[in-house]
């Protein structure tokens, strides 16, 4: 949908119009970044079942080897791999919403890496707010937080010693904020 309806140049546009040292080059040269980009962002879309495959196996890990070593809950391999999938199924509702949003909406504007208002920062200006600050607004994001709860039941229904809700919430919040803090400070030093 985002091919037919925006244009995956037409994203790069927008993703890079904050990018100081894009804006410093010249004009023949952000042409040149603006098509890379989009080629870059087309195969990415049409791979990311495989990215997001990789990634759920490295969550489901890290998670496992969490719970397994510091809460003793014995949670196998198997068992982190469906609790991080059926975890991640509202991130279907967000796509969806994505996808209505871009169908009925404006999509002059359409930003791939934020495209609903489910996080405080979709209603900022990313080339006016701090990067970081930015970044971490994103966060905050209502999917998100139902799918760290979703996970974290998960993980305290399937363990075998018996473990807290708010606890098994605790760890996986801590792991998230961790890496979205990291991709926050990363973001700001890309600048």
């Amino acid at each position: 949908m985002i091919d037919k309806k925006v244009g995956f140049e037409q994203v790069a546009r927008t993703m890079l119009a904050s990018n100081k040292a894009i804006q410093q080059l010249a004009p023949a040269q952000q042409e040149q970044a603006y098509a890379r980009t989009a080629i870059g962002l087309k195969v990415g879309e049409y791979a990311a079942p495989i990215f997001v495959l990789i990634y759920v196996l490295i969550v489901a890990a890290v998670l496992m080897a969490t719970f397994n070593f510091m809460m003793d809950a014995q949670v196998s391999f198997s068992q982190s791999m469906a609790i991080v999938m059926y975890g991640w199924l509202p991130g279907i509702v967000s796509a969806i919403l994505a996808m209505l949003a871009l169908a009925f909406g404006d999509s002059e504007g359409f930003r791939m890496d934020n495209p609903i208002g489910t996080n405080p920062a979709h209603f900022l200006d990313p080339a006016t707010t701090s990067k970081f600050v930015y970044a971490m607004l994103t966060s905050i994001d209502v999917i998100s937080i139902w799918m760290i709860v979703l996970i974290g039941m998960g993980f305290a229904l399937n363990a075998k010693k018996k473990i807290s809700m708010g606890s098994a919430i605790g760890a996986v919040a801590v792991w998230y904020f961790i890496v979205k803090l990291c991709g926050a400070g990363f973001a700001a030093m890309r600048g």
